[in-house]
C-alpha cells in the first residue's frame, strides 16, 4: 500500500505542498486526502478493487455514504453549486448551474493512515469538474488533492490568493451540510486539481459567489 501510494500520489503531493508552503497560501500539514473519480456504472467494482489494493482489512468496510440526492451531491435548488463550464472554441469558462446526477451520485472514503484518506467519487455524464477531469484523463486517475482550510478564514479569500499567485482558479464549488468546498484547476502549475475543504459553519463559506440562474446549463461532457 505504501509503495503504491508513493508512486501514484506522493510526487504530486510533494510538489503541491512545497509550492503552497512557499506561497504561504495554506497552513502546513493541511493536506487531508486525495480523490479519484470513476463512472457511476462501475463504482462498486472500482471501490472493491481499491479496497483490495490499499489493503483494507478483511471484514472491515470503507467509510461510505449512501446514494445522495440532488440537494446533497451537487446543487439541487438550495445549494450554492456552480460549475465553470468550458467553451472549448473560445477557450473561456462561464458559470453554469451544477446539476445533480440522474438518480443521485455516490461517494466513499478509504482511510489510508491516521492523516490521509482516499475519497472515491463517481462521475456520470452530467457536466461537472468531476466529469471534465475524468474525460481529460481518459478514465480513473487522481482527480484532486484535498486541503482543509483554517477555521475563520473566508474560503473565497483563499481562492483569490491562489488566483493572484498564478496557481489556478475556481472551477466548481458548492455547500454541503457542515461546510463547503471549492475545486481549483491547478493542473498546469501544480500538476493536479486542488480542493479547498471547509468543515466549519462559522461563516467561512458565506463568501461563495451566488449560483447562476437555473437556466444556465452546461452542455454534456463527452465520453472518453
Amino acid at each position: 500500500m505504501l509503495s503504491l501510494f508513493a508512486i501514484l500520489v506522493a510526487p504530486i503531493a510533494s510538489n503541491a505542498r512545497a509550492s503552497l508552503a512557499v506561497a504561504g497560501l495554506l497552513p502546513d500539514a493541511s493536506l487531508s486526502h486525495f480523490a479519484t473519480v470513476s463512472n457511476c456504472s462501475t463504482f462498486d467494482a472500482e471501490l472493491a478493487r481499491y479496497t483490495e489494493i490499499y489493503g483494507i482489512a478483511p471484514g472491515s468496510q470503507p467509510r461510505a455514504m449512501p446514494a445522495r440526492n440532488k440537494q446533497s451531491l451537487s446543487s439541487g435548488g438550495s445549494g450554492n453549486g456552480t460549475y465553470m463550464a468550458l467553451d472549448a472554441a473560445a477557450g473561456t469558462r462561464h458559470p453554469t448551474r451544477l446539476l445533480a446526477a440522474a438518480g443521485g451520485g455516490r461517494i466513499a472514503f478509504l482511510d489510508l493512515n491516521e492523516k490521509t484518506y482516499l475519497e472515491f467519487l463517481c462521475a456520470d455524464e452530467s457536466p461537472s469538474w468531476w466529469r471534465e477531469v475524468f474525460v481529460d484523463q481518459r478514465g480513473l486517475n487522481v482527480h484532486h488533492m484535498g486541503y482543509r482550510t483554517p477555521r475563520g478564514a473566508p474560503v473565497w479569500d483563499i481562492v483569490s490568493n491562489f488566483s493572484r499567485a498564478g496557481l489556478g482558479g475556481a472551477v466548481q464549488w458548492d455547500r454541503f451540510d457542515g461546510g463547503c468546498y471549492v475545486y481549483l484547476d491547478c493542473r498546469e502549475t501544480l500538476g493536479v486539481s486542488l480542493e479547498l475543504f471547509v468543515g466549519f459553519t462559522g461563516g467561512e463559506c458565506d463568501s461563495l459567489p451566488a449560483p447562476p440562474n437555473a437556466t444556465a446549463v452546461a452542455p454534456p461532457v463527452a465520453r472518453p
